[in-house]
């Protein structure tokens, strides 16, 4: 883990950090905190088309927290269950997790 980073993680996670649990079938439950966002992600228009856009779902989390965590597990934040669509690992000990609505069939 990078010297710069820690600290840094520390400070982003104490200021924007949210309680959520990880959900796990046949296991423990488990609570971590993390920073969790939603919003509209461009996709380019091609060929002169109008661009469009997509909502993205993510939590940024310690990846120490959550070691192990992949689709299709469910984690919960804001009274609301989300599944693990994809993860993607910084190579520190921090990870995004993109997220979709349990049920909301997106």
């Amino acid at each position: 883990m990078s010297f710069f980073a820690d600290p840094a993680t520390d400070a982003c996670l104490n200021a924007f950090g949210e309680p959520f649990v990880w959900q796990r079938a046949g296991h423990d439950d488990v609570e971590a905190v993390g920073i969790f966002d939603s919003r509209h992600m461009p996709i380019d228009g091609a060929d002169g088309q109008a661009p469009i856009s997509q909502m993205v779902t993510q939590l940024a989390v310690r990846w120490s927290a959550v070691d192990g965590i992949a689709y299709p597990h469910v984690v919960l934040i804001r009274d609301t269950e989300y599944r693990v669509r994809d993860v993607r690992r910084d190579g520190e000990d921090m990870a995004v997790l993109i997220l979709e609505k349990v049920g909301d069939g997106t």
